[in-house]
């Protein structure tokens, strides 16, 4: 589970990243718009998730670590702190 939380994590690294460069004006005329706007997007959606989850977040500790992570990882940062919360129950017991 932990190699699929990394790997979704590397390819959302590789969309930012796509997003950054796109700024640049490097892709050809269509896409130099659509990547930006698609990134607008994302950032959007995402923020609302972290609004969704902010009781977890707090729960986590760090709230402004985690949310930046959210922001940029999404679901794959959720549930990466879910892994964490549920191996720290089970070592508790």
């Amino acid at each position: 589970m932990n190699k699929m939380l990394g790997l979704g994590k590397l390819v959302t690294v590789g969309f930012w990243l796509m997003v950054v460069i796109s700024l640049f004006g490097v892709f050809v005329s269509p896409f130099n718009t659509i990547i930006p706007v698609a990134g607008l997007a994302i950032v959007f959606i995402l923020g609302i998730e972290a609004v969704l989850w902010r009781r977890a977040l707090m729960a986590s500790g760090e709230l402004g670590k985690n949310v930046v992570m959210v922001l940029i990882f999404g679901v794959f940062h959720m549930a990466t702190l879910q892994l964490q919360t549920g191996n720290a129950r089970q070592s508790a017991n």
